[in-house]
């Protein structure tokens, strides 16, 4: 999904690492580097906050130096890097190791609307290793990711804006987010009621709220909540007041 991008933008970065060196460069090589392929384990679905995980590559046809990146944060962490508050941290025994261990942020990570729209995953965290697969185009590279979500002892449960008006017939959109568990959905409420109603209004499962066409019998406000699935005691209220055209 978003990773394709984001790896391309960050090949520069990878080349700067590797200009230093030459894996398996020369006619003395014993890679041909006719079929590359980088693997990455193990597979994991979940860390637990301040958790650690160490991760290795296993390469085909090129040597097994790989450089680590952090995904789904603004712009990527190169290996050895101080990460990022939300995302964590990634260290190598040496550069270029094919091995790595992740450490787990204090928190989940919670992405803002703009990367959200980019394809981060709230809660989540993937892991990217690059491995060259030409030894004299240091801008062709083959990749392995891995995408865990980042779990903590309870579920925190966010919505933005906190307060908002729209006019009847009109629109808002909602960003919520529920971390803490493997399963981030929230479930979307106008008023306590799932999907809302048309008296009060519908909200999408993407968080775009319609205003009714007229002012329910209830007034001019309503109370948009984000709720968690994982933990259903877990929510956050929006109150929306509804104006005239």
């Amino acid at each position: 999904m978003k990773a394709r991008v984001q790896i391309l933008a960050v090949t520069a970065i990878f080349s700067a690492f590797t200009l230093i060196s030459c894996f398996g460069c020369g006619s003395g090589s014993k890679f041909s580097y006719q079929d590359v392929t980088v693997s990455l384990s193990p597979t994991v679905q979940s860390i637990m906050v301040n958790g650690t995980q160490t991760f290795t590559t296993t390469t085909h046809d090129a040597p097994n130096y790989p450089d680590w990146f952090l995904e789904n944060v603004t712009g990527f962490v190169a290996n050895n890097g101080p990460g990022t508050p939300n995302a964590g941290l990634i260290t190598t025994a040496t550069t270029d190791s094919p091995t790595m261990t992740y450490a787990a942020p204090p928190t989940p990570p919670i992405y803002n609307a703009t990367q959200v729209a980019a394809g981060a995953v709230q809660g989540s965290v993937t892991v990217v290793a690059m491995i060259h697969s030409s030894p004299t185009n240091f801008f062709s590279v083959v990749s392995a990711t891995q995408t865990f979500v980042i779990t903590a002892p309870s579920v925190t449960v966010g919505l933005s804006p906190a307060t908002a008006s729209v006019n009847l017939g009109g629109t808002q959109q909602f960003t919520g987010y529920a971390v803490g568990s493997v399963n981030n959905t929230l479930t979307w409420q106008v008023n306590g009621v799932a999907g809302g109603t048309s008296a009060t209004g519908s909200i999408s499962t993407a968080g775009l709220y319609t205003a009714p066409a007229a002012t329910p019998m209830t007034g001019n406000t309503v109370t948009i909540a984000a709720v968690a699935q994982a933990d259903p005691t877990k929510s956050a209220t929006c109150v929306l007041t509804l104006t005239a055209q």
